[in-house]
């Protein structure tokens, strides 16, 4: 009889059947990245080798589901005995050189006052049990697995671009890698879509500590608010360069605002115009380059740096003088 413990979810993971948690995590990080059909493309076993290694981390990395597992293997590993058929006809024909005596219809077997029943198999219970469990693994590793392998595939390759000396071209390559798993599953787009804007949100910057006003000659022009838009390159630096600086940015935007033609800045595309005044004023104070390119980000490619937009989340009003 072939032992059932030759391939089993522990033999599958390469570890005893002692293994700790810590070791089981280890063992399935090493052996998803050594099996993952990506990494072996021309290999047609690979993924059903990564399914069974997914399986068998699965089901061992749960207390209970292990608890359960393991009782099952200790039931194998005993062995159901089988139920032998009654045999009362076959004793009566040996004992009468072959022929086979007749009896009544209604007679028991000798030394019982009923038909005999094969006793109940306990071991035959466990094999049903335990095949339904392993079919609701299966089901559920089955859907499970395509997005284990995303999440894992998305969170290595996260790590990769973070990692410093990458060239261009490389970076490049990880976001096309980055733009293919993104094809593939709309889960990763959605989070992928709210990482963005989060980022951009974290690039966000509140320039005015109080509203500026702009004398244009025939009225005040008050701007409550402008906020700046960072470029995902080096935007930590940056802020941090513009907040310290504040005061004086402010100064030079007032002087190039309180210079502005007051028909751009009250005609039907106002707004458009006042914020690429703004762009234009702060470019100029902060002395970066719009045009240059820069590495690629996580989220742009090409990388920019320096504002590369302004809000103007406050209606800005104007006043002429009397009024």
């Amino acid at each position: 009889m072939t032992d059932p413990r030759a391939v089993n979810h522990y033999d599958t993971l390469e570890v005893s059947a002692r293994a700790s948690p810590e070791v089981l995590r280890a063992a399935y990080r090493s052996l998803i990245q050594r099996f993952h059909p990506d990494r072996r493309p021309d290999d047609p076993d690979a993924a059903a080798r990564a399914a069974a290694i997914t399986e068998a981390y699965d089901v061992l990395s749960d207390p209970a589901r292990r608890a359960a597992y393991d009782d099952w293997l200790a039931a194998q590993s005993a062995g159901a005995t089988p139920v032998a058929a009654p045999a009362a006809a076959d004793a009566t024909a040996d004992a009468h050189g072959g022929a086979k005596m007749p009896r009544s219809r209604n007679a028991a077997p000798r030394g019982t006052g009923r038909a005999a029943r094969p006793a109940p198999s306990v071991g035959g219970g466990r094999w049903i049990l335990g095949g339904l469990l392993l079919l609701l693994v299966a089901i559920l590793v089955g859907w499970l697995w395509p997005h284990r392998v995303q999440e894992d595939d998305w969170a290595s390759l996260r790590q990769n671009f973070s990692a410093a000396g990458h060239t261009e071209e490389e970076l490049r390559d990880l976001l096309r890698r980055k733009e293919a798993l993104l094809q593939r599953s709309p889960a990763l787009r959605e989070r992928e879509a709210r990482e963005s804007i989060r980022d951009r949100e974290a690039r966000t910057l509140e320039l005015l500590d109080a509203p500026i006003e702009l004398y244009l000659g025939t009225g005040i022009m008050t701007i409550p608010r402008v906020q700046l838009v960072l470029g995902s390159f080096d935007a930590v630096s940056l802020r941090s360069y513009i907040l310290k600086n504040r005061e004086s940015l402010v100064v030079d935007l007032n002087k190039a605002l309180n210079g502005a033609k007051l028909e751009l800045l009250l005609g039907p595309d106002a707004e458009r115009q006042l914020q690429a005044l703004i762009l234009d004023a702060l470019v100029s104070a902060l002395g970066t380059q719009p045009q240059e390119t820069y590495p690629s980000t996580w989220f742009e490619s090409p990388g920019r740096y320096g504002v590369v937009a302004v809000q103007l989340p406050g209606r800005y009003t104007y006043r002429p003088y009397g009024g």
